[in-house]
């Protein structure tokens, strides 16, 4: 994909976003922008709970159900927990990798990039996790994506589901 393309990609993501008003449907649009940005499988947007140690899916492309796994023993939780970039190269050879999912769905992880997400406290509250780069491994310019689309989807996520608490409140 060019530089142009992306730069377009970009800007009919941006366009896209003032006419979506459903969170699961803003999540999945980040997810697949971000999937064809990095020239990668599928994307998912876990949430995180400090509390509980775990995360759960939000939204993960190819899968329906909602996934969780634990913080302590899985890449999405190593990037909460360290609040740093991770990158698997071979993940049935990775020691943070959680393959419970890929044998509950027939999938084959090869290569993980996740991404922590933080709040306005600067708090992580999720991770955004990119699955299987084709043909190739991340690259550092894969990193600066994914930190700056993250840095999006945090902000947008979090009025989401503030707004969403605020009316529940109300009703």
């Amino acid at each position: 994909m060019t530089t142009e393309n992306k730069l377009e990609l970009l800007w009919e993501f941006g366009a896209k976003l003032h006419t979506i008003h459903n969170t699961k449907e803003l999540i999945a649009l980040s997810a697949d922008t971000i999937s064809t940005l990095l020239n990668s499988d599928r994307s998912s947007v876990f949430l995180y709970s400090s509390e509980s140690n775990e995360l759960w899916t939000i939204h993960a492309d190819g899968i329906d159900e909602e996934i969780r796994v634990p913080a302590a023993k899985s890449v999405v939780g190593h990037a909460a927990i360290t609040e740093e970039i991770q990158i698997v190269v071979d993940a049935y050879n990775d020691f943070r990798f959680h393959h419970h999912t890929d044998k509950a769905t027939g999938y084959q992880t090869k290569n993980i990039l996740a991404a922590p997400l933080y709040n306005a406290q600067s708090e992580v509250f999720g991770v955004v996790e990119v699955i299987n780069k084709n043909e190739a491994l991340f690259t550092t310019d894969d990193i600066k994506v994914l930190t700056l689309l993250g840095k999006f989807i945090s902000y947008l996520l979090e009025n989401r589901l503030y707004n969403e608490k605020m009316e529940c409140l109300v009703n």
